[in-house]
């Protein structure tokens, strides 16, 4: 099952096509106490919930339980975990300088945003 604390994190997650800077994601992320993965579900909840209180409207909070009581944003981590799981497969690592990984034609790894466009 997908850790209910990353399930919250996918609430503060920026929309691109909306602009957002990602602030608020990096702000819930800082007020996690350190180890809430490893909590039980009901102490992640908590956790989770106490770090989003300061940062959300009474509107906004109750929008974040209901997702995490239907646990909606499950699939989408879901997805992501098993695209890395591929990814290592394929012998990806993110460096520490990478902040990013792309599989190029299904076989190919590539951490640096220039190098697909580089000729030999």
């Amino acid at each position: 099952a997908t850790p209910l604390a990353l399930e919250a994190s996918e609430f503060f997650s920026p929309d691109p096509a909306s602009g957002e800077s990602g602030h608020l994601f990096w702000k819930y992320a800082e007020a996690l106490p350190a180890g809430t993965i490893g909590m039980s579900d009901k102490a992640q909840y908590e956790a989770a919930l106490a770090a989003a209180t300061p940062l959300l409207s009474a509107g906004q909070l109750d929008l974040l339980k209901y997702a995490l009581a239907i646990r909606q944003f499950s699939p989408m981590l879901q997805a992501h975990r098993e695209l890395w799981q591929m990814a290592e497969g394929l012998g990806c690592r993110i460096a520490s300088t990478a902040a990013a990984v792309a599989i190029v034609n299904g076989k190919d790894c590539v951490t640096d945003p220039g190098e697909p466009f580089k000729t030999a």
